[in-house]
């Protein structure tokens, strides 16, 4: 990175956005997306320059917020609807039920950010560049996951919904 170029985001966001990955839920969600279908380092940068767009305090940073933005990073830049794992995890059982308030409060933040979903690779290269061995920036999705193959030629299974405590559905390609 050019050091004479500002950074997207502040290093206190970026601590804050670390810690938060941390919380045991966003963890075990990580984890539970081994294909990173849903939460590669792409991804993931897109939610930290998303708080940044949001001009969210610190305090704001917060698992809620952290599954809201995700869901936006997924609704703007995937085409599988991969992201619907995300709803059982955030709003838990009954997601189906609270599923209208949480799109409610995802077109709030989307509001809030000027409705910029886009966030460029560069900019998502370099917020990755300022700590570029953190864990996170080194989800790197395998290319057989590049969403090469439509969704007729995928198994029904695929997009079957989890959610927290379930195993993951096994991927005959990353051999899982």
């Amino acid at each position: 990175m050019n050091t004479t170029e500002e950074s997207p985001v502040r290093k206190e966001e970026r601590e804050e956005f670390f810690k938060l990955l941390e919380n045991d839920i966003i963890k075990e969600y990580l984890d539970q997306d081994r294909c990173l279908r849903t939460s590669d380092k792409f991804l993931l940068a897109m939610v930290l320059a998303y708080f940044h767009r949001a001009k969210m305090d610190l305090d704001e940073y917060n698992v809620l917020m952290f599954f809201t933005a995700l869901s936006l990073a997924n609704m703007v830049e995937e085409d599988e609807p991969f992201q619907r794992e995300i709803y059982p995890w955030v709003l838990g059982q009954t997601w189906f039920v609270l599923l209208p308030e949480f799109e409610r409060l995802r077109n709030l933040f989307w509001e809030r950010m000027n409705y910029r979903g886009l966030v460029t690779r560069s900019t998502c290269e370099q917020i990755m560049g300022e700590d570029p061995m953190h864990w996170a920036w080194l989800r790197v999705r395998k290319d057989h996951h590049s969403w090469v193959f439509r969704s007729h030629l995928r198994w029904k299974d695929e997009y079957r919904l989890r959610g927290p405590g379930r195993s993951p559905i096994n991927c005959y390609l990353c051999a899982f």
